[in-house]
């Protein structure tokens, strides 16, 4: 909020360069009008029922209730889904209802014509298909199927919850910024990915950021915050999709590269060659994660099988194994035996290197010993999708949910502090190894470095 008479500035500054005077004294009497200085439930809510819909602008307010959903409802509780999901179809009847009262069948053929497929193939297909035969009804007002929604009662039902919503979600979402705002002190962004990011990891050093996405790019960053060595920037190219990271702890020059049926790389940054390359073997010829020790010249993989189409390993993997393997022979040592066999999507070596922290496919997580390669504890995280990292002991650990939620877990888990950064769903985390800083990765295709007030 703070930035918004900035942000008002360039936009004045950039309609006078473009010429755009009409458009110019357009925005200026609008600033005018937004006593709230900022966002306005009612605002919007004006602009749908007194605009849109009346003048069948059925793209427009297609692409509002898409940004709507990314912007304000994404910030609500899960539990919403079904119900904004409903309050968006019932938007879209709205429209229906008011262009038939109007005469407008043709806008109606226009927006099934548009948008009719994808209708027909989301989660509300079923409540869809009877609508399609209104821009052919001669009475629809009159038909059974259609007649409440011709109602004012109906209508103002809608409005009325549209406009409860959208004040929930922006009070949800300022509560969160609120609440972010106090441990955060500092964010860099890193822009060059061209697809969605699978993962990224500190150097053990700290001064060096390793990320990949998932098209095959893996790219070695020297951020100025964190003042880098510039020497070792390199991107790599893997031919296939990058799963996982791992940089050797105690050395600060190998990362090792998971893939998707192509095996785990080891890249020396200094010397910018491979060292060696691991073929996995079936059952589980996919990497989840890799993690290194940061005491022994050992690392751990978690691996899996998932069907080749699946567009998230993470998402789609059911069923896996963790293993430990050397770091100079580059062979396997000992595999852990779980119940089950579920798919671990993140795991982590507790500062000591005594334990190991998996998060599971059966939403939970689990905390192993090294030495005698027994489960020792297991926490309920409630999400198959979790990553997780130790944090500066072994009695703590930091967890990140896909929808962005950072939880930091005592082993008997109390939820300390949470944050959010990105506004698109988050696919990777790692902690710093000696300040307090995060990376995250999401699937906008940026990295986020956030330093925190703790």
């Amino acid at each position: 909020m703070d930035a918004l008479p900035y942000v008002d500035t360039l936009l004045k500054e950039f309609l006078l360069f473009r010429g755009f005077t009409s458009s110019l004294q357009a925005f200026n009497a609008d600033l005018a009008a937004d006593k709230g200085c900022g966002f306005q439930a009612s605002q919007i809510s004006e602009l749908v029922f007194h605009n849109l819909i009346p003048q069948h602008e059925y793209r427009e307010l297609v692409s509002l209730l898409d940004f709507l959903n990314a912007r304000i409802y994404c910030h609500l509780d899960s539990s919403f889904e079904p119900t904004i999901r409903k309050l968006e179809v019932s938007l879209l009847w709205l429209f229906v209802v008011h262009a038939s009262r109007a005469g407008k069948t043709d806008k109606i053929k226009e927006f099934f014509s548009e948008y009719g497929e994808s209708l027909l193939q989301g989660p509300d297909a079923p409540d869809w298909h009877v609508w399609f035969a209104l821009p052919y009804l001669k009475a629809p007002a009159r038909d059974p199927r259609f007649q409440c929604y011709f109602s004012r009662d109906w209508a103002a039902l809608v409005e009325t919850s549209l406009r409860n919503f959208l004040a929930e979600g922006q009070r949800m979402r300022e509560q969160q910024q609120q609440q972010s705002s106090a441990l955060v002190s500092r964010q860099e962004w890193l822009e060059g990915h061209e697809a969605a990011l699978t993962c990224c990891c500190f150097s053990p050093s700290g001064c060096n950021v390793a990320s990949a996405s998932s098209d095959g790019v893996v790219r070695i960053w020297a951020p100025e915050g964190l003042q880098g060595d510039t020497s070792r920037a390199a991107v790599l190219l893997c031919g296939g999709a990058v799963t996982a990271l791992a940089w050797d702890r105690r050395a600060d020059k190998v990362v090792l590269v998971g893939t998707r049926g192509k095996g785990i790389k080891a890249w020396h940054v200094d010397t910018k060659r491979m060292v060696s390359h691991i073929q996995l073997e079936p059952p589980f010829p996919d990497v989840l994660d890799v993690t290194c020790s940061p005491v022994e010249p050992i690392f751990a993989v978690s691996a899996c099988e998932a069907p080749p189409t699946a567009p998230s390993l993470a998402a789609a993997a059911r069923y896996g194994k963790l293993s430990l393997w050397n770091m100079r022979a580059f062979k396997r040592i000992q595999t852990f035996a779980v119940a089950g066999e579920p798919a671990m999507c993140s795991t982590s070596f507790s500062p000591d290197g005594r334990l190991i922290a998996a998060s599971c496919a059966d939403a939970t997580l689990r905390i192993f010993d090294v030495s005698s390669r027994a489960q020792v504890m297991s926490l309920p995280v409630g999400s198959a999708n979790v990553f997780a990292r130790f944090l500066g002991d072994a009695q703590n650990l930091l967890t990140l949910a896909s929808d962005g939620v950072l939880r930091h877990w005592a082993l008997a888990p109390h939820q300390l502090e949470w944050l959010r950064a990105h506004t698109a769903a988050v696919t990777t985390v790692d902690w710093h190894p000696t300040a307090n800083a995060v990376v995250s990765g999401s699937v906008n295709h940026t990295l986020c470095i956030t330093r925190l007030s703790l």
